[in-house]
């Protein structure tokens, strides 16, 4: 169960690493997703273990000194908005 401080915590990830978008499902299901990319897999781990959702690898080798990014993903709107309820509070720039 996610604590308050768990709740601060991750709008800090969201204002500085994260964003939403909206999708939709063949142009029929509309919903928002929320995303958060890092080359810190710990972190990644964390969200997952602690608010669910999904994580992605998202490798760019366009030059030698990019990293491994990792993205921690919630994309359905019954899992983002009870999030949000609770996220929007913390959140500075969003």
């Amino acid at each position: 169960m996610a604590t308050k401080e768990d709740y601060a915590y991750v709008a800090g990830l969201i204002d500085g690493e994260g964003c939403f978008y909206g999708a939709t499902d063949h142009g029929v299901n509309k919903t928002i997703h929320l995303c958060v990319q890092m080359v810190d897999k710990e972190i990644i781990d964390w969200l997952f273990n602690t608010f669910g959702g999904h994580i992605y690898i998202k490798s760019e080798n366009r030059k030698p000194h990019y990293h491994q990014k990792w993205c921690w993903y919630l994309t359905k709107a019954e899992d983002v908005v009870p999030f949000l309820k609770k996220a929007i509070p913390y959140l500075k720039l969003k």
